[in-house]
């Protein structure tokens, strides 16, 4: 197996904490014992580290009369080296970029040992989710200061004031809940919900299919089948009636019209969907990463939170807490929309619903950016064509809350800004 290291680098970087003690806590933030190659390196690291945290000054002194376990030679050696602590973070870099690349190297010659045709599909997202982890610990340091922060705020508050005509986030097609945004959805972890049949799926599917005109999506759906999904999109896309779709009955016009629609759906290769035979939350975010990865991913669909199961979970409500908790990391960590529809409980029925009557309201409540719940009565006949709906954003981390009202077309599963919102006085 090859060894990638950078020997060189691994003594500068210990020179440079030895000769300037106030970059020690930034180098740990980035390096850890185990990002070393030479085992002797890592424990001159570590001791470093360990004094400093006592609170002793580490010099040359301190190195050469406490560092009992280093050998003379390497002590005198590094501490010989004349270097300046200011462009630590380059050797710090080159030593991280030799331990990802032991890591990936090595899981990958352990896992192929394993690799079969029965196993082979399992084996390969073990592999994705171990060189995630190895990537997701290695990549960025949590700990930053302002200094560090700034370079990254205005290389995006740039590209804004080059591109002003260009609005902020990604547009939804639903022009009254862009504005409410701030001009487009933004890159947060969403919670959508509502009671069962209301649309969640349709205006997930809707939004989706938005976004895909300008980022790759992911919809990861596990409630239902392809051919459903397929008939959701046709309807809406297309403005065909499902009866009509259903029934095979459809006039000429409409032929055209799903001809149309095929062929631009045909022509979309950034709408990526993935229908799991696996619930488990490990595989659904091994799965997430490693289409962001191989993908390109740039916002993620999860359709439903229901369906999704934690191992050693005893209740419903420990278990969405659970998977709430690990949807928020992972957004944090893939920093792209991040929307999971999540069901309502029986007492929203007919009610109006807020954050307490969704699954798992306390996780959520503290987790997600964005909470929006869909509120509409339900179809009393087969012939109403326009249903109102009420998409209520309970809470917003980062812009306003309030009502956003749609109109819901049940015979083409798809929703539009209503164009006569009800007036103040009627809203009171």
């Amino acid at each position: 197996m090859q060894m990638f290291c950078d020997n060189e680098s691994e003594k500068i970087i210990i020179c440079q904490m030895v000769l300037d003690n106030k970059i020690i806590p930034e180098v740990n933030s980035v390096l850890k014992g185990s990002s070393f190659y030479n085992p002797l390196h890592a424990k001159m690291f570590q001791l470093v580290t360990e004094f400093f945290t006592k609170g002793m000054k580490v010099d040359d002194l301190l190195v050469s009369t406490e560092f009992s376990e280093i050998p003379v030679s390497l002590k005198t050696e590094i501490l010989g080296a004349t270097f300046t602590a200011s462009n630590w973070k380059f050797y710090a870099d080159k030593i991280r970029d030799c331990f990802i690349a032991r890591n990936c190297n090595r899981i990958i010659l352990e896992k192929n040992a394993e690799i079969r045709p029965d196993n082979a599909k399992d084996k390969v997202m073990e592999i994705v989710a171990e060189l995630n982890e190895v990537l997701t610990n290695n990549i960025k340091p949590s700990i930053l200061t302002y200094a560090e922060m700034i370079p990254d705020f205005l290389e995006k508050l740039n590209e804004r004031i080059t591109n002003r005509s260009v609005p902020f986030g990604t547009q939804t097609g639903l022009e009254t809940l862009d504005d409410m945004f701030g001009g487009g959805f933004p890159d947060e972890y969403a919670i959508i919900s509502a009671r069962p049949s209301i649309g969640k799926t349709a205006l997930a599917l809707q939004l989706a299919n938005k976004f895909s005109l300008k980022r790759k999506v992911l919809f990861v759906e596990f409630e239902m089948t392809e051919f459903s999904v397929m008939e959701r999109t046709v309807m809406s896309e297309a403005r065909l009636d499902g009866k009509k779709l259903r029934s095979g009955f459809m006039t000429e016009a409409e032929y055209g019209s799903l001809n149309n629609c095929f062929a631009r759906l045909f022509d979309n290769k950034n709408m990526v969907f993935a229908f799991p035979r696996e619930r488990d939350i490990d595989d659904l975010i091994s799965l997430i990463r490693a289409q962001v990865m191989s993908q390109g991913i740039g916002a993620v669909f999860v359709d439903q939170m229901s369906f999704i199961t934690v191992s050693g979970m005893r209740t419903k409500w420990e278990s969405q807490g659970e998977i709430s908790k690990r949807f928020q990391n992972l957004q944090k960590e893939l920093r792209i929309p991040f929307i999971v529809l999540a069901q309502q409980n029986r007492d929203a029925e007919g009610n109006r619903g807020g954050l307490g009557t969704i699954a798992g309201a306390d996780a959520l409540g503290q987790d997600a950016d964005i909470v929006m719940i869909l509120e509409r009565q339900r179809q009393k006949s087969e012939t109403e064509f326009c249903i109102p709906t009420k998409l209520h954003v309970e809470k917003s981390r980062n812009s306003a809350c309030g009502d956003v009202y749609l109109n819901f077309f049940p015979r083409y599963a798809m929703f539009e800004v209503d164009p006569n919102p009800p007036s103040e006085e009627v809203k009171k």
